[in-house]
C-alpha cells in the first residue's frame, strides 16, 4: 500500500492549480473558443455563414476601435 505525505499531496494539489489555471487562462480560453467557432461554421449554410462572420467582425471591431481611442496619440505614431 502506497503512502503519500502531506507535502507529496501539497505538491500534487499545487501541480493541478496550475494545470488548472495555464488550461483557463484567457488565451487558452481564445483558442478554444476559435476552434469551437470554425467546427460550428462547417455546419451552417453560405449565408448563415456569411452572418456569423459578419457578426463576429462586428463584436472584435468594436472594442478594438475602442481601445485604440484610449491609446494615447503619441503612442501611436502620431505627433499632437
Amino acid at each position: 500500500m502506497a503512502t503519500l505525505t502531506f507535502e507529496q499531496i501539497n505538491e500534487r494539489a499545487v501541480a493541478f492549480h496550475a494545470r488548472e489555471a495555464a488550461r483557463n487562462a484567457p488565451v487558452a480560453v481564445a483558442r478554444r473558443a476559435v476552434y469551437q467557432l470554425v467546427s460550428a461554421l462547417t455546419d451552417l449554410s453560405e449565408s448563415e455563414y456569411h452572418d456569423v462572420l459578419g457578426l463576429l467582425w462586428q463584436e472584435i471591431a468594436a472594442p478594438c476601435r475602442a481601445r485604440q481611442r484610449r491609446v494615447h496619440p503619441a503612442a501611436r505614431g502620431e505627433r499632437g
